[in-house]
């Protein structure tokens, strides 16, 4: 979808987002974005986007905003909004309205601001979904366990289609094939 955003920074982060994206969350993504971008741009000069003017701190403000737009949105889509769609499409909606204040002369954007707003974007979300700091470290103790663990990856493996059964037999060719295009 990639919007129109100024600042090359904003733009170059917008690019690498949209290209992470799963085919199947890429739909989802683009609805959000622009039925976010309506809510941010509704009542122009009296709009949630025009607000960033008298912001005190306008890189919190972007971020929490565009969080709340997208959760907004999802109650309104009574929770049918792919929850993997709403951490990128939330966070392109944070670099519009960094793009805003940047163009509107509000806060100069750079790597740092940009760093700012993305630590205070990471804290709101983790907020918002009630994540804590022990569960993260609790995963991440039981992914180290996983991968360290060659019976555990090897069934993570045969799950996913990656490793072969052992028992499983192997086919030792086809009888009666039919001929292929261009023999016969």
């Amino acid at each position: 979808m990639t919007t129109i955003l100024r600042n090359k920074l904003l733009m170059a982060t917008e690019q690498k987002i949209e290209s992470s994206l799963l085919e199947d969350t890429r739909a989802a993504y683009d609805k959000i974005i622009v039925a976010g971008m309506k809510v941010g741009l509704a009542d122009g000069r009296e709009g949630i986007l025009a607000g960033l003017v008298k912001s005190k701190d306008p890189l919190k403000d972007s971020a929490r905003g565009a969080i709340n737009i997208v959760l907004l949105l999802r109650k309104q889509s009574r929770d049918t909004m792919p929850a993997k769609a709403i951490p990128p499409a939330a966070m392109t909606l944070m670099l519009q309205a960094l793009d805003f204040a940047d163009r509107a002369g509000i806060v100069k954007i750079g790597p740092k601001q940009l760093t700012q707003a993305t630590r205070h974007f990471t804290n709101y979300i983790f907020e918002c979904f009630k994540i804590t700091l022990p569960m993260l470290q609790k995963m991440g103790v039981r992914t180290n366990q996983l991968m360290n663990d060659p019976t555990s990856m090897e069934k993570i493996g045969r799950r996913a289609g990656l490793v072969k059964v052992p028992e499983a037999s192997t086919p030792s060719g086809i009888i009666n094939a039919p001929p292929r295009v261009g023999e016969r």
